[in-house]
């Protein structure tokens, strides 16, 4: 499995659930993601708009159980626990192979 080192999603949806955190939903564009993966929000001019965010669970579609990882094409739930920044829909979630531009 080639794991995070190509993990790219755009946020398609953002819930905020009290208690639980921040899920992000989208579908995965590239790559595979994992409970405990460290990735970034990149934002739509390619700035980095946080610092690293930690996946702490996954839903996947409709599915009744909490899968472990997710794969290249799935549509996934990242729970990524409270953030406080605001993120839209078009943000991007990936990991970083290379150093993107940091915001001002």
């Amino acid at each position: 499995m080639d794991r995070v080192d190509n993990f790219f999603m755009i946020i398609t949806e953002v819930f905020n659930v009290p208690g639980r955190g921040t899920i992000l939903t989208g579908r995965i564009g590239k790559g595979n993601v994992s409970i405990e993966d460290t990735l970034y929000l990149i934002d739509s001019f390619g700035n980095i708009i946080s610092k690293s965010i930690t996946i702490k669970g996954l839903d996947i579609g409709f599915s009744r159980t909490r899968p472990s990882t997710a794969e290249e094409g799935m549509n996934v739930g990242l729970l990524i626990g409270e953030v406080d920044i605001e993120i839209v829909p078009g943000y991007i979630v990936r990991n970083l192979q290379t150093q993107p531009r940091k915001a001002f």
